[in-house]
């Protein structure tokens, strides 16, 4: 996303193809993740871990956020295509882990 909303701002791109707007995920730091990973590592006996924000988004809010931070409307720029659908979405993937508060 933010890759074609710098190619639309330098008029080197004019539409950006997505799927399911509605999906929900959880946009985490990679350094934060990075760390979280470095972290288990050091740890003496293995186990399990979720690493993760506890905080999910849709793709909608991150096109707002995005496309707004640039001084554009996203609904300009933004097509659906069908191509980008996935079969099983999981629109909120921290219910299906017992995340909900």
């Amino acid at each position: 996303i933010t890759r074609a909303i710098g190619r639309i701002v330098n008029g080197l791109q004019d539409r950006l193809y997505l799927g399911n707007l509605d999906a929900a995920r959880d946009w985490g730091y990679a350094g934060d993740y990075v760390e979280a990973m470095w972290l288990m590592l050091q740890q003496a006996e293995p186990d399990d871990y979720v690493i993760a924000t506890g905080e999910s988004h849709s793709v909608r809010e991150f096109l707002e956020a995005a496309f707004g931070h640039a001084g554009l409307d996203w609904r300009k720029y933004v097509e659906i295509d069908p191509r980008y659908l996935r079969p099983a979405e999981v629109d909120h993937p921290w219910r299906s882990l017992n995340w909900l508060r």
